[in-house]
């Protein structure tokens, strides 16, 4: 180990970390995926709703039944939050399974604005996900806890993005 490493504790000093905490009592979810974007992917969610309003809309008008209208508007709002995750390669997405909280991931991608975000899952029968944004530095760790209260409701999203 040369001495750079050794001074920031056995890590290369351009590297970060990112330390995950899961304190969700009600994710019936038995994992998680995630992956850390250098974007806000609120912005991609907005842009995909809209180019898939059409679409969407369409098949909400031919369902009567409010609880089914209500069951495809949630799966819709989900699949296209996960189509963001469609231009990442395989190994950009981990997996955090709740009972190994304090998952610690490093990397020597560059520094900067990130986004730790999810891809859906159901807590209380809504698709919800994570999208939490945070200072990548060289030679720091960054620590988050996803709780319900930095939880992102995807049906309460409108179509900028935004809670």
């Amino acid at each position: 180990m040369d001495d750079q490493t050794k001074e920031q504790g056995g890590w290369p000093r351009h590297a970060w970390r990112l330390r995950l905490r899961l304190s969700v009592p009600s994710l019936d979810e038995p994992a998680l995926q995630y992956s850390v974007f250098s974007e806000d992917p609120r912005k991609g969610f907005s842009s995909d709703l809209k180019r898939v309003a059409q679409v969407c809309q369409q098949k909400l008008a031919e369902t009567e039944d409010p609880g089914k209208r209500q069951a495809i508007r949630r799966i819709q709002r989900a699949s296209v939050w996960s189509h963001l995750f469609r231009a990442l390669r395989g190994d950009e997405v981990y997996l955090l399974v709740p009972p190994c909280s304090g998952i610690a991931l490093m990397s020597s991608a560059p520094a900067g604005a990130k986004w730790l975000v999810t891809k859906p899952v159901q807590i209380g029968g809504r698709p919800c996900c994570w999208s939490v944004p945070f200072q990548a530095v060289p030679g720091e760790e960054v620590e988050i806890t996803l709780a319900e209260d930095n939880l992102l409701d995807l049906e309460a999203l409108d179509s900028d993005g935004q809670p």
